[in-house]
């Protein structure tokens, strides 16, 4: 490596710093902006793919204090996944397509530079700044969420082709993601008393995204991290009631009003979409097959949809576990259900889609990924860093039960490579308490 005198390396590290600052926070904003017209899009991935680089290229000295333990792993994981399931592809029956093999080195890229921009911002403005900023950012894209009905009907946003309010998203599962991270970050501020101001509406908007994208897995996980704060708070429930009954209320009143006024919402906007019809071609799978019959009648029950996408899953994984069946081979599933273009959807599971797709070693990679990220229930210092990587492992956890895009999705890998990020942060900042 070429070695500079220290006054230069100083300087240069001083003239990176607003390099770095600035490509974090706008990478924070684009991966959240989802919009399908071409032109919109490429400005978008044009813009992700630069602060990615910018971000790589300024951070890469620092790479191994920078990502940590957690971040090791999932860097390894994403790799793995991608290098094993091309090779899967190219030699054997499945299609290789140089679109996929892109796609995924770019999702492998936006974690990388998550974690190493959100490693180095965390230096300059600590863990408050970062989750100041973060905050501010999410309740915008939340606000966007909760009055895309009335941005849709002004054409300032593309109508959704879910009836659902999504935002600048093109799924309703993202933008209940979103409203999850916004609402976690939230709950992490009330319970160590920070940066209330912020706290109170940013829970309100999270809420609200949750709610009016009417995603059943934000829906749940939004009462599963409720609940784990209110049992923490359980000695001082009189301090956090109010504000949570506050903003569900506030809630529960933005919600009827758009059902009520927004065209967009009413009538058949809030029955079942199309994907909850099933594809029951040739197929040899005789018991799932029957169970994908009796799902057809039940279009409510998303956990029995779910059920029979992990069992045609896991019928697909278990055909190869050692090295999986290739790219993209778990994104659709013969036999199960078909989203609103009449394609049959995938296997709603990353666990399984790392099995059935690149097989055992990203999995157990993932997974260790994961422990090692647990292991900040252990830290005692930099208490609000640890609730809000809690609160987005918790998130995350759920989400990667129901959906298979955890590492395969822009926001999510982006908000995955972020809580490394902070989980090296907290190791360092307890090591040098340590010595000291």
């Amino acid at each position: 490596m070429l070695l500079l005198p220290l006054w230069l390396e100083r300087r240069l590290e001083l003239a990176a710093a607003p390099v770095i600052t600035g490509s974090f926070w706008l990478l924070a904003v684009l991966v959240c902006i989802k919009i399908q017209e071409p032109l919109v899009k490429a400005l978008v991935l044009g813009g992700i793919l630069a602060c990615c680089l910018l971000l790589i290229f300024v951070n890469i000295r620092h790479w191994r204090q920078s990502l940590g333990t957690p971040g090791v792993l999932l860097i390894a994981a994403i790799t793995s996944y991608l290098v094993i399931g091309a090779l899967v592809s190219l030699f054997g029956s499945a299609e290789l397509r140089a679109r996929d093999v892109l796609h995924q080195a770019f999702f492998l890229l936006v974690t990388l530079a998550a974690i190493l921009g959100g490693r180095q911002l965390l230096e300059r403005v600590g863990i408050e700044g970062l989750v100041k900023g973060l905050v501010i950012i999410l309740m915008v894209i939340c606000a966007v969420v909760a009055a895309s009905p009335l941005l849709e009907d002004i054409g300032l946003l593309p109508e959704s082709r879910l009836g659902r309010a999504t935002g600048t998203f093109t799924g309703s599962y993202d933008a209940g993601f979103i409203g999850c991270i916004t609402l976690g970050l939230a709950l992490a501020l009330l319970y160590r008393g920070r940066l209330l101001r912020l706290a109170y509406p940013a829970l309100a908007l999270g809420y609200a995204a949750i709610f009016l994208s009417i995603s059943y897995t934000s829906m749940l996980t939004a009462v599963v991290i409720t609940g784990i704060f209110l049992l923490l708070n359980v000695g001082r429930l009189r301090s956090v009631l109010l504000p949570t009954g506050v903003a569900l209320v506030m809630v529960a009143v933005t919600l009827l009003y758009v059902v009520i006024t927004v065209p967009s919402f009413t009538g058949t906007s809030l029955k079942p979409t199309a994907r909850v019809e099933t594809a029951l071609s040739t197929t040899q799978l005789g018991q799932i097959k029957e169970m994908t019959r009796e799902a057809r009648g039940d279009k409510g029950n998303t956990l029995r949809r779910r059920t029979v996408l992990w069992q045609l899953g896991a019928e697909k994984a278990w055909a190869s576990p050692l090295v999986g069946n290739g790219l993209y081979q778990m994104r659709t599933l013969e036999g199960s259900f078909l989203n609103p273009e009449g394609i049959p959807i995938g296997v709603h599971n990353i666990y399984l889609l790392l099995l059935g797709e690149a097989g055992i070693i990203p999995l157990a990679l993932f997974l260790l990924a994961l422990f090692a990220l647990a292991r900040v229930l252990m830290i005692r210092s930099g208490l609000l860093a640890r609730d809000v990587i809690i609160a987005w492992m918790v998130i995350m956890a759920l989400f990667a039960m129901l959906f298979h895009h955890l590492l395969t999705n822009g926001v999510y890998n982006f908000f995955a490579g972020l809580s490394c990020a902070m989980a090296a942060f907290l190791a360092q900042e307890q090591s040098k308490q340590a010595l000291s």
